[in-house]
């Protein structure tokens, strides 16, 4: 599927445009609570819309449940919408994927869920992402939590038809959103790097990325330079890029539990695990490569990347910089409740995600692995 990408603040005008050539009279906006008016957002969107019936729907978890999908379903088709819009961070994108893949389906919508059984989706969607890291306006990709339980809509016609990336709305993000978002974007990048699933295309878009993360996000982050963020947004969107190819691995695959179960943000969730993986996956070898183009392939892609950090050690070089972006690679538990919780996470890893994974990993190592995360406070 095509999609058009318009980049500034001066590109606006062109959403009535394309609004009006698709004969669209009532808009469901799917938004942020909060997001939609701090990122100056609503003051430059709602001129736009005046012209337009606009029901708005706000009122869902940080992360999306089902039951909140079925919410904004009963309210897209109850109000007889045309076309969505979505403005904010990845969980409002991807609501607003959700509600476009079953808005025309019947029957039990867990069921659904579970088998990706994505209706017609002819509805128009249009995205603006208020967060740089998670891509999700560059991916045919919405996650859904049932029962806590962590799922992957996946169809190419979830890709919004058409996205702009506004930096100023990421201008107002406190330095820690920035950190955790950015660091979606860094694990996106990499990830989809070393992925069994990369190609040229991939990777050259993981690359971009990750020279434009590595150099600028410490300067979004702890000096709040808008000139930086915007880089930050643009490097998040071909991170997204990216994994629509390549798809994400382990340290995405991992990170759901601490999500659900501990209220980390995604982003910061993914980078607790990154670093171990980085190491893991740099001692590959030819009796547990997951890749079909062999472990010197694999060697060569994590070469690259030290190459892109500047780093001889990619593992320590990765936890460096997380540490510098102030974001905690340690969770505080009790030791009474530490094996029953790696059970936990161990029982709701995402099996495809691992599979994508260069290396395959055993059990035991994702255990200390997880020991290390929880008993170093």
């Amino acid at each position: 599927m095509k999609q058009e990408v318009l980049s500034g603040a001066h590109q606006l005008p062109h959403l009535t445009k394309y609004l009006l050539s698709k004969n669209v009279h009532h808009i469901l906006l799917v938004r942020g609570k909060n997001s939609y008016v701090n990122s100056s957002a609503k003051s430059i969107i709602e001129p736009l819309l005046e012209s337009f019936e606009v029901t708005e729907f706000s009122n869902f978890s940080h992360n999306p449940k089902i039951e909140d999908v079925s919410r904004g379903i009963q309210i897209f088709n109850g109000s007889n919408c045309q076309a969505i819009i979505s403005v904010g961070g990845g969980s409002v994108l991807d609501m607003a994927k959700l509600i476009k893949a079953f808005c025309d389906s019947q029957g039990d919508l867990s069921l659904k869920v579970h088998d990706n059984l994505v209706g017609l989706c002819n509805t128009p969607m249009i995205a603006f992402p208020t967060t740089a890291g998670s891509g999700s306006e560059a991916t045919q990709f919405a996650v859904v939590y049932v029962d806590k339980k962590k799922f992957s809509v996946s169809d190419e016609k979830l890709l919004p038809e058409l996205s702009f990336l506004v930096p100023e709305f990421t201008h107002s993000t406190s330095s820690y959103l920035s950190a955790s978002t950015g660091m979606d974007a860094m694990s996106q990048a990499i990830e989809s790097f070393w992925s069994v699933n990369s190609t040229e295309e991939s990777r050259e878009y993981s690359k971009e990325a990750l020279q434009i993360l590595w150099e600028f996000l410490p300067q979004a982050v702890l000096e709040h330079d808008v000139a930086a963020k915007s880089k930050i947004m643009h490097a998040s969107h071909l991170a997204g890029k990216a994994i629509n190819i390549a798809k994400t691995t382990a340290a995405h695959a991992i990170s759901y539990s601490f999500t659900s179960y501990h209220g980390i943000p995604h982003g910061h969730a993914v980078a607790l695990t990154l670093p171990f993986f980085c190491g893991y996956n740099s001692q590959v070898g030819p009796e547990d490569c997951n890749d079909e183009r062999g472990s010197d392939h694999v060697k060569g892609i994590l070469s690259q990347i030290r190459d892109i950090f500047g780093v001889k050690d990619l593992e320590q070089g990765v936890r460096s910089f997380i540490g510098t972006l102030g974001l905690t690679l340690t969770l505080p538990i009790t030791d009474q409740i530490v094996d029953d919780e790696i059970v936990r996470i161990l029982g709701n890893i995402n099996a495809q995600r691992m599979k994508n994974n260069p290396r395959a990993v055993q059990m035991d190592e994702l255990r200390d692995m997880l020991h290390n995360i929880f008993l170093k406070n």
